[in-house]
């Protein structure tokens, strides 16, 4: 037996010898350049384009069956222009005849493909230059089987496959668009891998540059790593990834950025699951590392999940890196430390982050947000906070000062004709939850605060806040329905809030003090300002207990302008000038636009204050008129000084544009009241001359009156509003005493007339 064996290799051995030598012949007196003509005619009949090999065509047959091709074009597709579709510098592949007859092992040569040219274009109707291509491959396509083909009809099977490698130099590809204007191009693809064998891993390495858009933008990117493929398991893995794209351009931050990825990334094609690990991306003074895995992506129910975190960073750097310039703040110290951790899930309809925290500075900010349906992007979130400062982050106040300036040169058309972003409010799909421990914005400080959303999209947007602060509690609420004409309400509560600290807190100033309660309920409709203003209405009130308005001592006011009608001196007052109030009550309802004071009660131990009016919001314009009255029981606060004017009203009336209020606290008036009535009981007949003389002295002393009043009033306003007393214009040489003692912005009465306006200063 063992005998027979070795006779039949031999005669095997012989009879591959004689077909070996027989096909060398053949191949030695056959040159397939004669047929290139045949091959191109072949060519063209297949696709209707241009065919030709400019080069050679080369065929080997032993040991390696290898066949190779230089030149080689396609034309374009009719109404694309005479550059070709594609071109081969050169392409060569080869495969080894006895492991291929002997064992059906397919050994392949090392395949290279060089010079390789490939135009994309897309004309102006917006044809493109393929489209004829791919019919013409799917006409010629096999049809389908659901049987798997494992040999051929000879029972011929391949038992393994094994590549020397594969080669790609020099190659390009470009797009062009003609109907968007844009071209794309990819240069200098190169790819190399190592010898192919099944269960051995093996090196890869890719390269190329691209150009294009609009800017014009370049980048350089490379590409290795190890692939290890388990064909018959279905399993691919590339460990020891490495991506490096350097970027450049009018488009890129910086005009130049560079991203590193590294990792190492798995497939299993049979089970459909991803999996990307020890991920590491570095960017623009960023690291970040991430790891992430996707499930049944061989089925109809993909999932992924994941987690990412950034190392400690600082913003103020990585604005820097991106060549942005750092928002200018109050504190200079903020935007240098930043973090961030989260976990991320995901399928074909949701998207979430169960687990996300952040750490701005000092802050620390924890929570979750979920995108639970793709198709209504409905986003759900909840977040909390522990403290942050927000003033930190504002700009300072000289840039804000600066910035208001120009966007009042540049906005200075009506308010009213600013249209209101409904279209943006009711595209927002949102419901969610933030808490903070400890805010502090624009000065004031706030503890416990809760801000609540819910704003499905199409329906009415609802807002909730509440907070503690200064040994109180606020409440708001806003509800806002889109549609043709949105509507709006606001809700506002404010309950044992002490008044003055926090006024002092926000405005930096010290302008009351006392326990403040107040309720808004108000609503309207509109596109507008202007429409919302036109068509507001409700109802609110305010008070203040136990407390003081600062800046304005009325009580003072009113002796000192006693003491000029009797010729004597003013008196300062000790200490800084306020207005106590046991109590001050206010309330008002508004109706299309206009707000009238329905009611104004204050309770001071020297008078009792009274008043109405009414504020229009549209033309900002008001016209209220105060009416304090001296006590009959005065006693405190030097009131002995005022009791001729016991039960007496004395009005003050504020009125004119909101921007420059005229003020006149009109005394004369009271006094009149007290004067006829005592020149009639002790002058008789001589009353009426009396009176006139009074009445032109009164009109005298009324301008000091009005001119001492009337600056402190508008003093304690435009305090109030932040706002300063415009400087007077330095005086001229020549200027008369009496010059001096008028106050640049009053409208003194020239001939005492009680009715004219007098004293008003601008707020």
């Amino acid at each position: 037996m063992r005998k027979f064996l070795k006779i039949a290799a031999i005669l095997v051995a012989v009879v591959l010898l004689v077909v070996s030598a027989a096909l060398a012949t053949a191949v030695a007196l056959f040159d397939p350049n004669d047929y290139r003509e045949q091959i191109g005619t072949a060519v063209e009949q297949q696709t209707g384009r241009s065919f030709s090999i400019d080069g050679d065509l080369s065929l080997r047959v032993f040991p390696w069956l290898a066949v190779g091709a230089e030149g080689v074009t396609l034309g374009n597709a009719e109404g694309f222009g005479e550059e070709p579709f594609a071109q081969i510098g050169s392409v060569a592949a080869g495969i080894k005849l006895l492991p291929l007859l002997l064992r059906r092992e397919v050994v392949l040569d090392e395949i290279s493909l060089e010079g390789l040219r490939v135009n994309l274009a897309v004309d102006a109707q917006g044809r493109n230059n393929w489209a004829d291509l791919a019919a013409s491959a799917t006409e010629e396509t096999a049809p389908e089987t659901d049987e798997p083909i494992t040999e051929n009809e000879d029972g011929f099977a391949i038992s393994s496959l094994e590549v020397s490698g594969i080669r790609i130099s020099d190659a390009a590809l470009s797009y062009t668009d003609a109907a968007a204007g844009v071209t794309h191009r990819i240069k200098g693809v190169s790819l190399s891998t190592g010898r192919i064998r099944p269960g051995e891993p093996f090196n890869l390495s890719f390269g190329a540059s691209y150009s294009g858009g609009e800017p014009t933008t370049t980048a350089e990117m490379t590409l290795s790593g190890v692939i290890d493929a388990d064909i018959e398991q279905q399993v691919y893995e590339l460990r020891q990834l490495a991506l490096d794209i350097i970027a450049s351009g009018e488009a890129v931050p910086g005009g130049k950025q560079n991203l590193a990825i590294t990792g190492k990334a798995s497939f299993n094609a049979a089970d459909g699951f991803f999996s990307l690990s020890d991920g590491r991306m570095q960017t623009a003074g960023i690291t970040a590392d991430f790891n992430a895995e996707g499930k049944g992506l061989n089925g109809d129910a993909p999932s992924f999940s994941g987690t990412a975190g950034t190392r400690e960073f600082s913003p103020r750097a990585v604005l820097s890196a991106l060549a942005i310039e750092a928002p200018a703040t109050r504190d200079n110290d903020v935007l240098k430390a930043a973090k961030l951790d989260l976990r991320f899930k995901a399928d074909s309809s949701s998207v979430s982050v169960p687990e996300l925290t952040i750490r701005l500075d000092d802050t620390q900010i924890k929570g979750e947000a979920s995108l639970q349906d793709l198709t209504t992007q409905r986003i759900n979130f909840s977040i909390g906070v522990d403290a942050i400062n927000i003033d930190r982050y504002l700009p300072p106040d000289a840039q804000v000062s600066e910035q208001a300036g120009k966007d009042g040169e540049e906005g200075s058309g009506d308010i009213n004709d600013i249209a209101v972003p409904t279209e943006m409010l009711e595209a927002i799909n949102a419901k969610g939850r933030i808490r903070i421990g400890e805010l502090i914005a624009q000065g004031m400080t706030m503890r416990d605060v809760v801000l609540e959303v819910d704003a499905p999209k199409g329906s009415a947007k609802t807002q909730r806040l509440t907070a503690k602060l200064y040994g109180g509690n606020i409440d708001l609420s806003n509800t806002i329905t889109p549609g043709q004409t949105p509507r709006y309400s606001t809700r506002f509560k404010v309950a044992s809030v002490a008044g003055g600290d926090l006024l002092a807190d926000f405005l930096g100033r010290d302008l009351a003090e006392g326990l403040a309660n107040a309720e808004v309920d108000l609503s309207s409709r509109g596109k507008t300002v202007g429409d919302i203003r036109k068509a507001l209405n409700g109802t609110l009130s305010v008070s203040l207990s136990d407390g003081a308005v600062k800046g304005f001592d009325i009580a003072q006011t009113l002796r000192n302008a006693r003491r000029r009608l009797r010729g004597e001196a003013a008196v300062e007052s000790d200490g800084k000038p306020k207005t106590d109030f046991a109590s001050l009550v206010a309330s008002a309802k508004i109706t299309d636009g206009l707000l009238e004071i329905t009611k104004l009660d204050g309770r001071n131990p020297l008078f009792r204050l009274l008043g109405d009016g009414t504020v229009n919001l549209v033309g900002e314009e008001l016209d209220v008129l105060a009416r304090p009255s001296i006590v009959k029981s005065l006693e405190g606060q030097a009131g002995a000084e005022l009791s001729e004017l016991a039960g007496i009203e004395i009005p003050i009336r504020v009125s004119g544009s909101w921007a420059d209020p005229k003020i006149r606290l009109d005394l004369r008036k009271a006094l009149e009241q007290q004067a006829a009535s005592k020149l009639r009981e002790a002058a008789g007949e001589r009353g009426d001359e009396l009176r006139e003389k009074v009445r032109k002295e009164e009109g005298r002393l009324q301008e000091k009156i009005d001119k001492e009043i009337g600056e402190k009033a508008g003093d304690a306003l435009r305090s109030l509003f932040g706002r300063e007393r415009d400087k007077p214009a330095d005086k001229k040489q020549g200027d008369t005493e009496g010059d001096q003692k008028t106050a640049p912005d009053a409208d003194v009465p020239k001939d005492g007339n009680a009715d004219d306006e007098a004293g008003g200063t601008g707020s």
